[in-house]
């Protein structure tokens, strides 16, 4: 069985390459229509990747999380990640069209 520490790491990888593709999108944007709302999206993409990144570290070099070793925890911490990748799908989904 897969435990839901490994699944929050997939979760944060997978999450982490939306993002690269996001950013790759809102910037070729923002520099053909330059506008402050668009910037703002770069900035927000930005940070979601190096908190994905962070968290991924944590996850993978040290196989703890960032948070407490509670099961209960755990197992929130990998639905509340699948859910930021459904998110991202999304929204990169919507994005690349």
């Amino acid at each position: 069985m897969v435990s839901a520490l490994t699944i929050a790491a997939a979760m944060s990888a997978l999450s982490a390459a939306l993002l690269v593709v996001l950013a790759g999108v809102w910037i070729r944007e923002y520099r053909s229509v330059r506008t402050p709302l668009i910037l703002g999206m770069v900035a927000f993409i930005l940070v979601m990747l190096l908190e994905s990144s962070v968290a991924l570290y944590f996850y993978v070099a040290t196989m703890e999380t960032l948070y407490v070793d509670d099961p209960f925890v755990r197992n929130l911490i990998a639905v509340l990640r699948s859910l930021q990748f459904v998110a991202l799908l999304l929204f990169t989904s919507v994005s690349v069209r």
